[in-house]
Protein backbone atom coordinates (compact mmCIF):
# COMPACT_ATOMS: atom_id res chain seq x y z
CA UNK A 1 0.00 0.00 0.00
CA UNK A 2 1.31 3.65 -1.05
CA UNK A 3 -0.92 5.63 0.77
CA UNK A 4 0.39 8.87 1.49
CA UNK A 5 -0.25 10.76 5.21
CA UNK A 6 -1.95 13.13 2.81
CA UNK A 7 -4.56 10.96 1.58
CA UNK A 8 -4.64 8.83 4.89
CA UNK A 9 -5.41 12.20 6.46
CA UNK A 10 -8.24 13.12 3.80
CA UNK A 11 -9.48 8.93 4.31
CA UNK A 12 -9.78 9.76 8.19
CA UNK A 13 -11.20 13.39 8.48
CA UNK A 14 -14.17 12.47 5.42
CA UNK A 15 -15.01 9.02 7.14
CA UNK A 16 -15.58 11.40 10.31
CA UNK A 17 -13.52 9.41 12.62
CA UNK A 18 -16.08 6.17 11.91
CA UNK A 19 -16.10 2.81 10.18
CA UNK A 20 -17.33 3.43 6.28
CA UNK A 21 -19.43 -0.07 6.60
CA UNK A 22 -20.46 -0.47 10.58
CA UNK A 23 -20.25 2.96 11.99
CA UNK A 24 -18.14 1.97 14.90
CA UNK A 25 -16.05 5.08 16.16
CA UNK A 26 -12.63 5.47 16.57
CA UNK A 27 -13.56 6.02 20.82
CA UNK A 28 -15.36 2.93 20.77
CA UNK A 29 -12.68 0.62 18.91
CA UNK A 30 -10.14 2.25 21.02
CA UNK A 31 -7.82 3.26 17.89
CA UNK A 32 -7.10 4.15 14.71
CA UNK A 33 -9.36 2.02 12.14
CA UNK A 34 -7.89 0.83 8.96
CA UNK A 35 -8.00 2.44 5.53
CA UNK A 36 -9.39 -0.75 3.04
CA UNK A 37 -9.47 -0.70 -0.17
CA UNK A 38 -12.69 -1.44 -1.74
CA UNK A 39 -11.84 -2.70 -5.20
CA UNK A 40 -8.86 -5.08 -3.54
CA UNK A 41 -5.68 -4.05 -5.45
CA UNK A 42 -4.74 -8.00 -6.16
CA UNK A 43 -7.84 -7.21 -8.12
CA UNK A 44 -7.25 -4.02 -10.03
CA UNK A 45 -8.13 -1.53 -7.60
CA UNK A 46 -6.08 1.05 -6.59
CA UNK A 47 -4.97 3.99 -3.88
CA UNK A 48 -6.72 6.11 -5.62
CA UNK A 49 -9.23 8.58 -3.03
CA UNK A 50 -12.19 6.79 -4.29
CA UNK A 51 -11.30 3.39 -3.40
CA UNK A 52 -10.08 4.03 -0.36
CA UNK A 53 -12.76 3.33 2.37
CA UNK A 54 -12.13 3.78 6.45
CA UNK A 55 -12.85 0.51 7.83
CA UNK A 56 -12.93 -1.21 11.46
CA UNK A 57 -10.34 -4.21 12.17
CA UNK A 58 -13.20 -6.46 11.52
CA UNK A 59 -15.29 -4.70 8.57
CA UNK A 60 -12.29 -5.32 7.28
CA UNK A 61 -11.49 -8.91 7.85
CA UNK A 62 -14.83 -9.66 6.64
CA UNK A 63 -14.70 -7.60 3.48
CA UNK A 64 -10.81 -9.21 2.98
CA UNK A 65 -10.25 -9.55 -0.86
CA UNK A 66 -13.83 -9.94 -2.01
CA UNK A 67 -14.41 -8.33 -5.40
CA UNK A 68 -17.57 -10.01 -7.61
CA UNK A 69 -16.89 -12.10 -10.60
CA UNK A 70 -19.54 -12.35 -13.37
CA UNK A 71 -22.70 -11.85 -12.25
CA UNK A 72 -22.34 -11.76 -8.33
CA UNK A 73 -23.32 -9.08 -6.61
CA UNK A 74 -21.18 -6.71 -4.77
CA UNK A 75 -20.80 -5.60 -1.46
CA UNK A 76 -22.16 -2.13 -0.51
CA UNK A 77 -19.57 0.89 -0.86
CA UNK A 78 -20.75 3.52 1.60
CA UNK A 79 -18.88 5.67 -0.67
CA UNK A 80 -21.40 5.64 -3.29
CA UNK A 81 -24.87 3.88 -2.17
CA UNK A 82 -26.50 5.27 0.90
CA UNK A 83 -27.45 2.14 3.34
CA UNK A 84 -30.46 2.73 3.04
CA UNK A 85 -30.89 1.46 -0.54
CA UNK A 86 -29.85 -1.45 0.56
CA UNK A 87 -30.48 -2.15 4.33
CA UNK A 88 -33.32 -1.81 7.09
CA UNK A 89 -32.19 -1.12 10.30
CA UNK A 90 -34.66 -2.58 12.99
CA UNK A 91 -35.40 -1.06 16.17
CA UNK A 92 -32.87 -3.33 17.97
CA UNK A 93 -29.94 -2.08 15.50
CA UNK A 94 -30.25 -5.66 13.33
CA UNK A 95 -29.87 -4.85 9.71
CA UNK A 96 -32.33 -6.09 6.52
CA UNK A 97 -31.43 -6.68 3.45
CA UNK A 98 -33.17 -5.38 0.89
CA UNK A 99 -30.83 -5.76 -2.36
CA UNK A 100 -28.84 -8.86 -3.08
CA UNK A 101 -25.77 -6.21 -2.31
CA UNK A 102 -27.34 -5.98 1.36
CA UNK A 103 -28.08 -9.91 1.48
CA UNK A 104 -24.19 -10.18 0.70
CA UNK A 105 -23.14 -7.64 3.17
CA UNK A 106 -25.00 -8.52 5.96
CA UNK A 107 -24.79 -12.12 5.74
CA UNK A 108 -21.55 -12.94 3.49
Amino acid sequence: MTITADIRQQVHQRAGCACEFCGVTEESAASELTIDHYQPQAKGGNDNLENLVYSCPKCNNFKSDYWPVDDQPALWNPRVDPATLHFIEAEDGLLYPLTATGRLTVDG
